[in-house]
């Protein structure tokens, strides 16, 4: 019986990651059947279980905070025990929204490879990275990777010019996602409602949003706001405050698990949507939406699925609201073939692990830059308290 650890951004309570852990659990029991024993590292074993209604086990994974330091050595363990260690990929690979969340996963990667697990990655985004220290520890670490998955040209790109990864690594994927069975589960209809998945973003063009709102308004009964986190609920209870009309015809809805996600948003007549994992749930459930673009992964997508227009800058809505109400056609076939060289990845994990000097001091230099950092926080916490 193969023995599988999935690592990601899971825990967090963020849809899009969560379904990323789905996808993960399911790919690997398709790959390596049902008898494959699956567990997954999250940083609240709770919100997991709950959100993607995994029954396996579920490790805490809280690096680089003191408790994790605690139980060091039975992390160790754990990984030792392992036949892979499979990552499950999204915006891993950057420092702009966490700056310890790529430093995170590569402490957990670099560990699994002193213990001579291998380790395969699936449907990675890559960048911006804007530490030196970060992209010379990437180079290193991720050399003695299997094999590695991106979902998209801009991270294929990235990981083998600007980090120095070497291309015969590096797999041009697509997002793991649509790889779920449960998109073939839910029934779609279409209630006369349009949804919403937007979130909080510097450049994003407010009024613009409001001015979208307002006109979608009029075309449909009731309006949805999706809240893939927590964070997005005050930031559309904002909008509804100042936009007091909005709250005989607007709700915010905060999904409790990825079922319901995607059952809320299989009975929208029309999706409006920043968030990629809004671009990606719409389409593999055949709905009509409209993206806007904050990061290069969005555009990207709509571009692999052929997305013949409808999609549109964050910052630049109001001179395109005529435009959002429009049919766009598109066409999955050749992403869908992208998506499945995740699958075919998984098959490389007998590769052999390699050791070198420069693995075993790159790991030794995060474990250092770890406890610091969590004492730090440590310290932080307390003075806050």
């Amino acid at each position: 019986m193969k023995k599988v650890l999935v690592f990601g951004m899971f825990g967090g309570g963020n849809i899009g990651d969560e379904a990323v852990c789905r996808a993960s659990t399911e790919l690997c029991h398709s790959t390596f059947g049902d008898e494959c024993d699956i567990s997954i590292l999250s940083t609240n074993v709770d919100v997991s279980k709950h959100m993607t209604g995994f029954s396996g086990e579920i490790y805490e994974y809280r690096f680089p905070r003191l408790r994790f330091w605690r139980g060091f050595f039975p992390f160790l363990k754990v990984l030792k025990s392992k036949d892979l260690v499979v990552i499950g990929g999204g915006g891993l690979f950057q420092d702009v929204h966490s700056p310890c969340l790529m430093g995170s996963s590569l402490f957990m990667i670099a560990c699994s490879l002193l213990c001579k697990t291998p380790v395969v990655i699936t449907a990675l985004g890559v960048g911006p990275v804007r530490s030196r220290f970060l992209i010379t520890i990437a180079k290193y670490i991720l050399s003695h990777v299997s094999c590695i998955c991106v979902r998209d040209e801009h991270s294929h790109q990235y990981l083998t010019e600007v980090i120095g990864v070497g291309v015969d690594r590096v797999v041009l994927a697509g997002d793991i996602v649509p790889l779920m069975p449960d998109f073939s589960e839910v029934e779609t209809s279409s209630d006369g409602s349009a949804i919403f998945v937007f979130r909080d973003w510097p450049s994003l063009d407010r009024g613009g949003f409001v001015e979208l709102v307002n006109e979608v308004s009029r075309k449909f009964r009731s309006i949805i706001f999706i809240a893939f986190e927590e964070t997005d609920i005050p930031f559309y209870e904002n909008f509804i405050n100042k936009n007091v009309e909005w709250k005989k015809t607007v709700r915010i809805v905060r999904p409790s698990c990825i079922q319901s996600t995607l059952q809320l948003l299989a009975s929208a007549s029309e999706i409006y949507t920043m968030r990629l994992h809004g671009c990606i749930f719409a389409q593999m459930l055949g709905k009509n939406f409209v993206a806007f673009e904050y990061d290069e992964k969005v555009g990207e997508f709509c571009r692999l699925i052929n997305k013949q227009g409808g999609v549109f800058g964050c910052d630049d809505i109001l001179p395109n609201i005529h435009l959002c109400s429009a049919k766009y056609e598109t066409n999955s076939s050749d992403y869908l073939t992208r998506c499945n060289r995740n699958r075919t990845a998984l098959g490389v994990s007998e590769v052999a692990v390699s050791w070198d000097f420069y693995l075993f001091l790159s790991s030794f230099i995060l474990m250092l830059w770890g406890i610091f950092i969590g004492f730090k926080q440590n310290i932080t916490w307390r003075m806050g308290k």
